[in-house]
């Protein structure tokens, strides 16, 4: 299981990997206060950002051999503001680091301390600023917090993985889901226990997918609008999904039950079906 610990790591690593030469030291439910200014000399002094790394609520639900586990978790920094400090420019600086660590791990695969591999995704807060206090030992310093909430799987499949492509552009889902239905054989069997057996002949394969539509628009979100209006049933599309590095198929595709939904002033947003076709040489 990942720990708070290994988080609060994690974290602090990845702030630290900032332009700005900002240092931060993010502690696990408590810890030692590291100085805002630490080194004798001036030039080559490091400016040192305290953080608190704490667990709001978390579930673990073990699957079987597998650990399933949600945790929310809340970062909270105190910034000191120093003597040439701008509230508005310290404001600025931090928030643009934390807004921009977080937004870039959505999805990231950490290790336990058994060695165990999770597949980590994240949904997280933007950073909200406090009041301006003064406190031992801070001193005068503003406060950020973020609430991110933790989803982990053990050896687990993101989504994020999946990337589906329609006609060479790459559609930024919300829900991707694949389901192949087979078609039984009327005619039963059974091994005499009356226990009835069947026997598929065919499946049919679909595609269903939730995207929110686009001012800008591409040769994809064209296809499906044109379809909306035109209702255009000749045209075959190609459907590319790729999960991961390793795996990919390509299907020729029509476009099935299609809608676009429009409610107030909420974005547009488009369900799409698309189901597997066959080609004029695959009917001869």
């Amino acid at each position: 299981m990942i720990t708070l610990q290994t988080l609060a790591k994690e974290i602090e690593n990845g702030l630290n990997n900032n332009v700005l030469g900002i240092q931060y030291k993010i502690h696990s439910d408590g810890g030692s206060y590291n100085k805002a200014l630490y080194g004798r000399v001036a030039a080559n002094r490091k400016r040192f950002t305290n953080g608190l790394l704490q667990v709001l609520s978390s579930s673990i639900v073990p699957v079987q051999s597998l650990i399933v586990a949600t945790q929310t978790v809340r970062l909270e920094v105190a910034v000191q503001l120093l003597d040439k400090d701008t509230e508005d420019s310290v404001i600025a600086m931090h928030r643009a680091i934390l807004d921009g660590y977080f937004q870039s791990t959505g999805v990231q695969m950490l290790t336990d301390e058994s060695g165990k591999q999770f597949s980590v995704s994240s949904a997280y807060s933007l950073a909200s600023t406090g009041t301006v206090q003064a406190a031992a030992p801070l001193g005068t310093h503003i406060t950020f917090a973020v609430n991110v909430t933790y989803s982990m799987v053990q050896n687990g499949l993101n989504s994020s993985e999946f990337k589906v492509s329609l006609d060479g552009v790459e559609l930024a889902y919300t829900t991707f889901t694949i389901v192949r239905t087979p078609s039984m054989d009327a005619s039963t069997y059974n091994g005499g226990n009356g226990a009835s057996k069947n026997v598929s002949n065919t499946t049919a394969l679909q595609f269903n997918i939730q995207l929110p539509a686009i001012v800008t628009q591409n040769d994809a979100q064209s296809a499906i609008m044109n379809f909306l209006l035109d209702g255009d049933m000749a045209a075959i599309h190609t459907l590319t999904v790729a999960m991961g590095e390793n795996v990919s198929r390509t299907y020729s595709v029509v476009f099935g039950d299609t809608n676009v939904s429009l409610d107030g002033i909420q974005n547009a947003g488009y369900t799409v079906t698309f189901v597997e076709a066959a080609t004029l040489t695959e009917g001869t």
